[in-house]
């Protein structure tokens, strides 16, 4: 079993329109451009919700579609997405369901052995642990997609040479990588 993330074979383009009609470079947020947007689950394909209504998967009401900077020659720290502060306040985020448009473009899933977390605090939604000393490649997800990921596994995005950008899909549900497996089956 692949914790990191699964391949799924949806039958679906995730979109009601092509992604490049999404894709917009937004203001500056905190000094650097923020290009990734939250938005309504109305631009997703009717049938594709359709089919997580059938197997009973409660998706949330927005998305997001990606669009990061990735700066060659620039080293950044694996992150899980959520706090792992303390096994007390533990704020997690719940798993999504990822599509990636920009071929040439990967993200690398590391072992925690012998990581040390490093948290930042952003705000309320925007939260999520560095892991330094977290440099052993555990798997790698470099396809179109769609893939059940798991968010807890430490990870970063990476890209081929000349490949500035990645533009990406998190679909988003209100359940756990284990619940949402459970559900599709996987």
């Amino acid at each position: 079993m692949n914790e990191c993330y699964i391949e799924l074979s949806l039958p679906f383009y995730p979109l009601i329109k092509p992604v490049e009609e999404f894709i917009i470079q937004l203001p500056n947020v905190n000094g650097f451009p923020r290009l990734d947007r939250l938005l309504d689950i109305e631009f997703i394909n009717l049938d594709l919700l359709q089919y997580f209504k059938d197997k009973n998967i409660s998706i949330r009401e927005n998305f997001i579609l990606w669009n990061w900077a990735v700066k060659p020659g620039i080293t950044r720290l694996p992150h899980t997405d959520g706090d792992w502060r303390n096994n007390d306040n533990i704020r997690r985020r719940t798993c999504g369901i990822n599509w990636n448009f920009t071929p040439g473009t990967r993200v690398e899933f590391y072992s925690k052995e012998g990581a040390t977390p490093v948290f930042e605090d952003r705000g309320k939604h925007d939260f999520s642990t560095s892991w330094k000393n977290c440099n052993k490649i555990k798997d790698i997800w470099d396809t179109p997609g769609p893939v059940l990921f798991n968010p807890q596994v430490p990870h970063d995005i990476k890209s081929n040479d000349g490949i500035r950008r990645r533009v990406s899909l998190t679909l988003r549900f209100n359940e756990t990588f284990e619940s949402l497996k459970k559900k599709l089956n996987v």
